[in-house]
């Protein structure tokens, strides 16, 4: 009985390790919306699947952040963004809304409405 539930355990974890590679893959590509749908089966699968919950965290700032920036919320928008970069600096998506926005010549030191 333990061989199965080993072998059983061993499949799950191999077939994880080629989902969280798809979705790598996906995030990559900015298919945000389906990292968010797979990595959501995975963890109703696997709850403690840390790249999974890292993808699903990333994607949903990145949507918050491109709908931020698209509402002219600018420096909330910026922050996140630096946030994502933080977390997986490689992230070229992040790298150019940080650009795009300090072109904007954000003052952080005023609050004031930006348009």
């Amino acid at each position: 009985m333990i061989w199965i539930t080993l072998i059983a355990q061993i499949s799950l974890n191999q077939a994880s390790v080629r989902y969280i590679l798809e979705v790598e893959k996906m995030y990559q590509q900015g298919s945000l919306q389906k990292v968010i749908e797979t990595t959501s089966q995975i963890l109703n699968y696997e709850p403690y699947n840390e790249k999974a919950k890292f993808y699903l965290i990333l994607s949903q700032n990145e949507i918050l952040a491109n709908e931020l920036e698209s509402k002219g919320e600018y420096k909330e928008a910026l922050k996140l963004w630096l946030l994502i970069l933080n977390s997986y600096p490689d992230n070229i998506r992040a790298k150019k809304a940080i650009m795009r926005l300090m072109e904007r010549g954000l003052d952080f030191y005023i609050d004031k409405p930006y348009n």
